[in-house]
C-alpha cells in the first residue's frame, strides 16, 4: 500500500471495528473492505470493494455468489472468492452453534429471533409467512386468555412451528 493519505488506513479501520464492537458504523463498502484486508495483503482494497458491490449490487448478492462467479466477475483470487462466499455459511454455523442447546422460546421476540437466526439467510419468504398479521395476533391473544391463560409466546411459537411443518 502506498503512503500518504492511505498510511495507517488498515490500522484505523481495525481500531474502529474494535472501538465500535462491530460493523454498525461501517458503510457496506467499508465492511467489505475490512474483510478484504485479510485475504489481500498490502494493497488498497477500497477500490476493489466498490467494484465488487457495483458488480453484484449489494453485499448479500456478493456473499451468496458462487466463488467461481466472483473470480470471473471481479478478477480476484480463488482464496478471496472462497472467503467471501463463506461468510453466510459461517454465520449460519455460528447461529446453529448459538442455539444448539436449551432452545427455550419464552417470548414472541425470542421465537422471531430464533427463526431469523436459523432460517433468515435461506427462507426469507417462509419467515414472512410465519409472522401472523394483526388480526391473527389479536385472535391469538384472545385465545390465549380463554385457554387456561396460556401465554402468547407459546401460541406464537406453536403457530410458527405449525407453519414451518406445513
Amino acid at each position: 500500500m502506498s503512503g500518504g493519505l492511505h498510511a495507517g488506513h488498515r490500522a484505523r479501520m481495525r481500531e474502529r471495528y474494535i472501538k465500535d464492537n462491530g460493523l454498525d458504523s461501517f458503510a457496506e463498502h467499508e465492511a467489505l473492505e475490512l474483510l478484504l484486508f485479510y485475504c489481500i495483503p498490502q494493497k488498497d482494497t477500497n477500490e476493489l470493494a466498490h467494484k465488487m458491490l457495483k458488480e453484484f449490487g449489494n453485499l448479500a448478492n456478493l456473499f451468496d455468489a458462487h466463488p467461481i462467479d466472483i473470480v470471473k466477475r471481479c478478477n480476484v483470487t480463488e482464496n478471496t472468492s472462497i472467503l467471501i462466499s463463506m461468510m453466510p455459511r459461517l454465520a449460519q454455523r455460528y447461529f446453529q452453534s448459538k442455539w444448539e442447546k436449551n432452545v427455550r422460546l419464552m417470548t414472541p421476540q425470542q421465537a422471531g429471533q430464533y427463526l431469523i437466526d436459523m432460517y433468515g439467510s435461506r427462507n426469507h419468504g417462509s419467515i414472512l409467512h410465519s409472522v401472523p398479521g394483526r388480526a391473527e395476533k389479536a385472535e391469538q391473544r384472545r385465545a390465549g386468555r380463554r385457554r387456561h391463560r396460556r401465554g402468547s409466546a407459546g401460541l406464537y411459537t406453536q403457530y410458527c412451528a405449525d407453519r414451518f411443518a406445513a
